[in-house]
């Protein structure tokens, strides 16, 4: 949520109203202009200030928005390492923990741009994972990797893939984190009407490949439709959220193919097992006029299964015990051990960031701006 406190406020209430995941983008963008002005001018002998200051931002904003199951730690940090340049890996590498430490169950991603599934991308490919693997050599808790995949024109679905399955080779999981696609209409590479079919083709072979590899945690657009996207052209629906052929291709995989529904009845031993994909299911059990409905949630390391019995003397399906395995998606969802807590406004957002991790510069001790600095 660009902007103020205000705008991701209401996001996190309405995901956490609505059972919905988030990820945050970004705790840290490493590069001087991205950085607000109490953040932006330490020097180099001021590594421990620094170091207190970033860390502390991190620990805080990850706290505070607990539904978050993702967070992009660092943002685009092969080209962007104004900090990092001046104090080396392990000061990055202890703001990506500081950020853990809030949230352990929350993945801590490295998020990457210029790498979609072109062939003159090999060296992006390995300028990040030179990154990955230098801040995980200062104990970066990094969990996963994340790919932009912005593009347009040839790409090639099956290269993408590949360039996934490399990156993932440092990282326990990876991510398509800022999907969208512009078909190449210059030099008449496809006509006008051609573009919205070759671009749902494109989300369709994309979504394919990410989610058919074993390290996927995701697959985000950078906007769902053309009103306020950044490119005018998301991938779902038009300015006027009239849908786009891709939206058959969403529906198709997402909604359907890899949403698992599956019928039947216990054996004489009382058991019924079914595949299906990772997530969270409803399963719902019918003993006469009786139901009751549990939540699973299927993983790739879990049990993945759930016992109930029926008490017929109190006439009720109850649990059994609670097998229902939760990945790291849902820990923090269910561990109800997080402060949770809404502002007004942004002054008064700034007021409890000092109250918890110090004074912050441009604000003053009731909460209005005017103030003078740490």
């Amino acid at each position: 949520a660009y902007g103020t406190g205000e705008k991701a406020n209401y996001i996190s209430r309405f995901a956490s109203d609505n059972n919905l995941y988030l990820r945050g983008h970004t705790i840290m963008w490493d590069k001087r202009q991205a950085y607000k002005d109490e953040y932006k001018d330490f020097g180099k002998d001021d590594k421990a200030a620094a170091q207190k200051a970033l860390g502390d931002y991190a620990f805080y904003m990850v706290q505070k928005y607990p539904y978050c199951s993702q967070w992009d730690a660092v943002n685009e940090p092969s080209n962007n390492y104004y900090y990092r340049k001046m104090y080396g890996n392990d000061f990055t590498a202890a703001i990506i923990n500081s950020a853990k430490k809030a949230n352990q169950s929350a993945l801590m991603c490295l998020n990457e741009t210029a790498i979609s599934g072109t062939k003159d991308q090999d060296n992006s490919v390995k300028a990040l994972i030179n990154v990955t693997e230098g801040l995980k050599e200062y104990g970066a808790d990094i969990d996963c990797i994340g790919i932009e995949a912005h593009s347009g024109g040839l790409i090639y679905p099956q290269t993408f893939y590949n360039q996934l399955d490399e990156i993932s080779k440092s990282a326990d999981y990876i991510a398509v984190t800022e999907y969208d696609y512009v078909a190449q209409k210059e030099n008449n590479a496809v006509t006008e009407e051609e573009a919205l079919n070759v671009e749902a083709d494109m989300l369709r072979d994309m979504l394919i490949c990410t989610y058919s590899h074993p390290k996927a945690a995701g697959f985000l657009m950078w906007g769902f439709g053309d009103k306020n996207h950044w490119r005018g052209n998301g991938p779902l629906t038009d300015i006027n959220y009239i849908e786009k052929p891709a939206m058959k291709y969403w529906n198709e995989y997402v909604k359907n193919l890899w949403n698992t529904e599956v019928y039947g009845k216990t054996d004489n031993n009382g058991e019924f097992s079914g595949r299906g994909h990772r997530g969270e299911y409803a399963v719902s059990v019918t003993v006469g006029d009786i139901s009751e409905t549990f939540e699973l949630c299927v993983s790739k390391d879990g049990d993945n299964e759930i016992c109930v019995v029926y008490d017929k003397e109190n006439s009720k399906i109850e649990y059994s015990r609670d097998a229902a395995v939760k990945s790291y998606d849902t820990d923090s969802v269910c561990s109800g051990n997080w402060r949770w807590q809404y502002f007004d406004s942004y002054d008064r957002e700034y007021k409890d960031m000092q109250t918890h991790i110090g004074w912050v510069s441009g604000f003053s001790d009731d909460g209005s701006q005017n103030g003078k600095g740490w």
